[in-house]
């Protein structure tokens, strides 16, 4: 009986044994089986880039129809099966409530990786680590089934069930599987398989470079970018170009991994994020620990009309090429060989560097190159580097800029500069012609590409001083250590310098394109990683650059219509007379180049008038402020006893007249006290001259005309006009009374077969007035205005009577002297400038009128036509001289709304 209780006891103990071994392993393949893991970590090593989107309910909408950069990008092919996935995910997912449910709050990762017809190929992997969403997945799979007529089969691979969703055609529309927790979908049989075999390995890790990315993602951010660089080039490289495909290798040396924030808005992406490359695999971004970031102006000397560039920021240049020998040799043990070429470029820089394309001339065949460096001292650069160079012999030659101006271009004996100094870190650039500029040595492929530089740099046509990249840099870091922009606006024409050519002539076809109009990339030392910042612009209003002769950058916009200057002996002396809004005065040259530049004090009140001084007859410059009337010359001195300081405040605008044309010139004003003031060229009052005082204040320029050989003085106040003799005295008594409308003068009419001469002007509220030199008065109607009105008269038909051109709000109306309407133009700003009449020949005049609200500027024929070519873009009033002597050519100068002055030629 005992030995059969101990029989009982051992066998229940072996029993119990048995039953906890099992249930041990049971636990256990239960355990192995239901194994968390994170959907990074399924990604298969083969994946060169997936993507993690952080709030699945809201991403596709981010790419809708709404989205108006997108539907540009949608236009392209590559990217039109991509936006059909998305918008069938946004359909399904919106219609469907268990499938919202199913993806709320979930971190979805999207694999790409490269097939091998050139296709991007994508997987999806989900978590459904929560009880019940496997079954969830499976009954929205099995919906589809029904109400789409997909049928659905399944198939072992390993451990695992692979469910092929197909059409009624046999044809394999997608492919899914569940593992360790996670649902994996894609249309291609080959990802879903190497991702089960990834996650089922037992040796699978994740790659110890992307572990430190995976610390500093921003999960907020509305989706995460990471890249695997030793895997890059084949994803990237089939929609680049060729010479774009080659740099691509670069990918796999330059880092590990990098990882990206993404920001969609509507207007632009932004990325940002960190790259990973741990010193011990000398990739190369390792060559930028230690360098401090900086503040780079190297943009201060890069044209405006650049194209791209990329540059450098290097706190410690001798430490970099330390870096980059071993780096060239992959020897992190290597001694660093340093070139004498080298040591030299340690010797001058001073911190920043750049190569950057930019377009030489108005439709430009091939981009110009430079490469322009900070200096130390240009000077002591300069010297340097032609020393260096002597011994493999030295050519110069001088680019003249002007008269005055000259530079001094050298041919260097080494056209591969940037080769010998930095190897491929820059893309080809030809050092054919080299100069220094302030403290800046510039490089350029050609001589004429170099004389562009300097004369951009001379104009003050610089991307620095550029208005919409300054807007656009506003937005980024100030700091880097590397910088690539890319005017991507002005990139359309030569979108197959990066993209394939199938991509490329598809840019090329839809001109939309041009709404994207800057992209930039920057990277910063960041401890042993580096940071990186970057963001493209879209913007539905496209601004394309003016095709000008040459654009000339002032220090604020044009505030008067430039004043022309010109050369009777040689037209190419031509000078420019401008004043800005900040009255700044400035004489610039036929070049552009601003001869001198002076503050006036205060706002400019008259027009610009010439007078000629001493035996040489030296041309000098009158004009007045309220306070002084100035008297320069050419080199912007004060004739002797100018300026004139007014005893009190002037009203109106100084006028020059030379009665006997014998340079004996008398300046007339009014001043607050309702005057007329008459000085002589000594600036002092002229004897004789004594006219009463006006019933109210003066604001238009006093006038001088002859008719038919009698002098007369006219005077206009707010109410009144005075008609003098030349020593003040009322010549002709004039009675009537009426308010002058404020912006327009008094015109003379001469005498015809039909009218006697007369003066005619317009009230406040645009009824003609008509004073006649016996005193006689007459008014007509002609449209209802108001006293923002202009008002010319000009006979612009060649016959024997005036017309008169009037603007009012949007509209450009020209009539007869009868009032009968001749043509009526709208366009589309609200308040049109004063317009102007241009003599091209005896018997040719045209209009020209400004609309600065569209910031367009228009030239119309006699008859009403547009003339050819317009509008143009510009927003002020602008003048027009003949070009270079030659008679069916010509200059026309207007200001931009950017501070810029605008030389266009015409025919």
């Amino acid at each position: 009986m005992k030995k059969m209780k101990q029989g009982a006891v051992i066998h229940v103990f072996r029993l119990t044994i048995a039953l906890l071994f099992a249930a041990m392993l049971f636990i256990s393949c239960q355990f192995t089986e239901q194994q968390l893991i994170t959907p990074i970590e399924a990604v298969p090593s083969t994946s060169p880039v997936f993507v993690k989107i952080n709030d699945m309910s809201s991403f596709p909408q981010l790419f809708s129809k709404q989205n108006k950069w997108w539907a540009e990008l949608g236009k392209l092919e590559a990217i039109k099966n991509l936006d059909y996935s998305i918008l069938s995910l946004d359909s399904a997912y919106n219609s469907n409530r268990e499938l919202k449910l199913f993806c709320q709050k979930k971190e979805i990762i999207v694999s790409f990786s490269p097939s091998s017809t050139q296709n991007i190929e994508t997987m999806a992997i989900i978590p459904i680590a929560l009880s019940g969403e496997q079954k969830k997945a499976n009954n929205f799979f099995n919906s589809l089934s029904k109400t789409k007529n997909i049928s659905i089969s399944k198939r072992k691979f390993g451990r695992n069930k692979i469910y092929e969703a197909k059409s009624t055609e046999g044809n394999l529309l997608f492919l899914y599987t569940f593992s360790h927790k996670l649902l994996l979908i894609s249309k291609t049989p080959r990802l879903i398989e190497e991702a089960l075999l990834h996650i089922e390995d037992p040796d699978r890790k994740t790659d110890s470079s992307l572990m430190p990315l995976l610390k500093t993602t921003n999960n907020q951010a509305q989706a995460n970018l990471f890249v695997n660089h030793q895997l890059a080039r084949e994803i990237f490289s089939p929609v680049l170009s060729e010479e774009m495909a080659i740099q691509t290798e670069k990918l796999s040396s330059y880092a590990a991994w990098t990882e990206l924030d993404i920001t969609i808005k509507e207007d632009k992406i932004l990325l940002s994020g960190f790259t990973n490359g741990n010193a011990q695999s000398n990739f190369f971004v390792t060559l930028l620990q230690g360098q401090e970031p900086g503040i780079s102006k190297i943009e201060s000397v890069l044209p405006s009309n650049t194209t791209y560039f990329s540059s450098y920021y290097l706190s410690d240049i001798s430490a970099f090429f330390s870096g980059l020998s071993k780096y060239k040799s992959q020897d992190e043990n290597a001694a660093p060989i340093i070139s004498p070429m080298q040591e030299l470029f340690i010797e001058i820089f001073d911190g920043e560097m750049a190569r950057a394309t930019f377009a030489p001339d108005i439709s430009p065949s091939k981009l110009g190159t430079l490469f322009a460096i900070k200096t130390k001292s240009g000077s002591y650069a300069l010297g340097k580097l032609n020393q260096h160079f002597e011994k493999q012999g030295l050519y110069e030659k001088e680019f003249v800029v002007d008269n005055q101006t000259k530079y001094i271009f050298y041919r260097s004996p080494i056209v591969n500069l940037t080769n010998i100094l930095f190897g491929n870190m820059f893309a080809e650039t030809p050092t054919v012609w080299y100069t220094s500029y302030g403290n800046y040595l510039l490089f350029s492929d050609s001589f004429s590409g170099l004389g562009e530089v300097i004369m951009s740099n001379i104009l003050g046509e610089t991307l620095l001083a550029d208005v919409s990249y300054n807007k656009f840099q506003s937005s980024l870091s100030s700091k880097n250590n590397y910088y690539f922009y890319c005017n991507t606006s002005n990139f359309f024409d030569h979108a197959q310098l990066f993209f394939n050519e199938k991509i490329s002539s598809e840019i090329k076809s839809h001109d939309d394109f041009r709404k994207f109009t800057h992209f930039a990339w920057q990277t910063s030392s960041s401890g042993e990683m580096a940071y990186n910042n970057s963001s493209i612009v879209y913007d539905e209003n496209i601004r394309l650059k003016p095709q000008t002769v040459w654009q000339s950058r002032l220090a604020a916009p044009l505030a008067k219509r430039p004043y022309i200057i010109e050369d009777k002996n040689d037209t190419q002396n031509r000078l420019l007379v401008l004043i800005d809004t900040l009255n700044n005065l400035y004489l610039m040259n036929n070049v552009g180049r601003i001869v001198w530049q002076m503050n006036t004090g205060a706002q400019i009140l008259s027009e610009f008038s010439l007078v000629e001084l001493g035996k040489n007859k030296d041309t000098h410059l009158v004009f007045n402020t309220k306070e002084k009337i100035f008297m320069l010359d050419k080199d912007g001195k004060s004739a002797k006893n100018f300026p004139v300081l007014f005893k009190m405040t002037a009203t109106n605008g100084v006028s020059v007249f030379d009665y006997e044309n014998n340079r004996n010139y008398r300046f007339f004003f009014a001043c607050e006290d309702q005057r007329v003031y008459a000085y002589d060229i000594e600036g002092k009052p002229v004897e004789g001259w004594n006219p009463p005082k006006t019933d109210h204040p003066i604001n238009k320029a006093v006038q001088h005309i002859v008719v038919e050989g009698k002098d007369y003085i006219i005077v206009s106040d707010l109410m009144k006009d005075y008609i003098f003799d030349r020593k003040g005295n009322v010549r002709v008594p004039t009675n009537f009374v009426y308010r002058h409308s404020f912006l327009n003068e008094v015109y003379l009419e001469k005498r015809t077969k039909n009218n006697e001469p007369r003066l005619v002007t317009t009230d406040s509220e645009g009824i003609l007035h008509y004073t006649y030199l016996n005193g006689k008065h007459e008014k007509k109607s002609v449209k209802n205005l108001d006293d923002n009105h202009f008002f010319v008269t000009a006979n612009i038909n060649a016959d024997v009577e005036t017309e008169y051109i009037f603007t009012q709000g949007n509209q450009l109306f020209v009539t007869n002297i009868n009032g009968d309407s001749l043509f009526c133009i709208p366009f589309s700003g609200q308040s049109l400038l004063k317009p102007f009449i241009y003599t091209f020949s005896e018997k040719e005049k045209k209009i020209g009128v400004t609309d600065p609200q569209s910031n367009k500027i228009y030239l119309f024929n006699s008859n009403g036509n547009l003339y050819k070519g317009f509008p143009l873009d510009g927003n002020t009033n602008f003048n027009i001289g003949m070009s270079k002597g030659q008679p069916t050519r010509f200059n026309l100068y207007v200001g931009s709304p950017d501070g810029n002055l605008y030389n266009y030629l015409i025919e």
